[in-house]
């Protein structure tokens, strides 16, 4: 598995949490200027913000959908995009078909299709194959394989992917909301986003331990 954990300081690792250093939306909307030229022609993708109960629908949308269903297939794109593994990527993405809710095969769908018609990076075989399997009807090219790949293709680190996922989706479902707002989801995406990978580097652990041992 790959050990590339970002490569801008989004983010330092504590025992129990990750901190939010400062400055934390300006860099994710650098990333998105670099891996997705689509977002001022995207609606909504999977989060709706509504016109109530804002907060509480949040950290529904972050630890169902995002945390359940977006994250791991998210991770896997960008891992793909920096080793430029065009069969994998298109693995990654039908495995989150299988797990998708009608919301994230739809939204997600119409939204990974919108960014591969902007163009795909030149030389940037995985992607090639992707848009070919996407414009044949075999894959349906999801949002979070598309950005993550490209976040791999452009050396942006896991966690500052992540983050600047979370953004996106923040942007396009709730366009009304102030900086201040978003810092504060961003926050709390932050923690979930660590938590997860505590997880992963102790699951890791433990097979490495139950190898060797």
């Amino acid at each position: 598995m790959s050990k590339r954990r970002g490569n801008v300081p989004l983010m330092e690792k504590t025992p129990a949490q990750v901190s939010f250093a400062p400055g934390v939306i300006a860099e994710c909307q650098r990333v998105l200027r670099v891996a997705n030229p689509a977002l001022f022609s995207m609606s909504a993708v999977t989060y709706h913000a509504g016109f109530r109960r804002l907060d509480d629908r949040f950290s529904s949308w972050l630890h169902s959908t995002f945390q359940q269903q977006i994250l791991p297939g998210l991770l896997d794109a960008v891992r793909c995009g920096g080793d430029e593994k065009g069969r994998e990527l298109l693995e990654c993405d039908a495995r989150i078909l299988r797990s998708a809710t009608d919301l994230l095969r739809n939204g997600s769908g119409r939204a990974g299709r919108l960014l591969l018609r902007q163009g795909v990076p030149a030389g940037v075989k995985c992607l090639q194959r992707v848009r070919a399997a996407a414009e044949s009807g075999t894959v349906e090219a999801h949002l979070a394989t598309i950005f993550g790949a490209r976040c791999g293709i452009f050396s942006i680190g896991e966690r500052t992917a992540a983050l600047a996922y979370v953004y996106l989706e923040l942007r396009t479902g709730a366009p009304d909301w102030h900086d201040g707002h978003f810092h504060e989801k961003l926050t709390d995406a932050s923690e979930v986003i660590g938590q997860f990978f505590d997880r992963e580097e102790g699951s890791c652990r433990f097979a490495e331990r139950r190898t060797h041992g």
